[in-house]
């Protein structure tokens, strides 16, 4: 076993012998930089990130179906685009622009799925 020096919920500082107080006894395989939780270290290498709104909109736009993808795709990825380079307020702003082709509107099963698919969108950039 070693020791580690914990600071704000990070090992600071590891150390094979018990230097003394403020030191808390850690696995072998636990080293400095390993993020701390109660008794769980975890290597901040392995912890995934958050899923950022360019991630989350990809996942919502590859679901929907392709009548629905084949129409917007360039509206998307401009939205893709805006993201990318962090302009959210006019990714919203196309956002909000996009409306039902004739196709969608009269197709009451067709414009719920479109409808969701931009209210998810919406929710992402909210």
């Amino acid at each position: 076993m070693k020791y580690a020096q914990i600071i704000d919920g990070k090992v600071a500082v590891i150390s094979m012998d018990n230097p003394g107080e403020g030191w808390v006894e850690v696995p072998d395989d636990v080293f400095g930089g390993f993020l701390v939780s109660g008794d769980t270290y975890t290597d901040p290498g392995e912890v995934p990130a958050e899923p950022t709104a360019l991630d989350q909109l990809g996942v919502i736009w590859d679901a929907v179906p392709a009548y629905i993808r084949g129409p917007y795709y360039y509206q998307v990825e401009s939205i893709r685009r805006f993201l990318h380079t962090g302009d959210t307020e006019a990714a919203q702003a196309l956002l909000d622009s996009v409306v039902p082709t004739e196709e969608i509107s009269s197709d009451p099963s067709k414009l719920a799925e479109f409808n969701s698919g931009i209210s998810q969108m919406k929710a992402v950039l909210a």
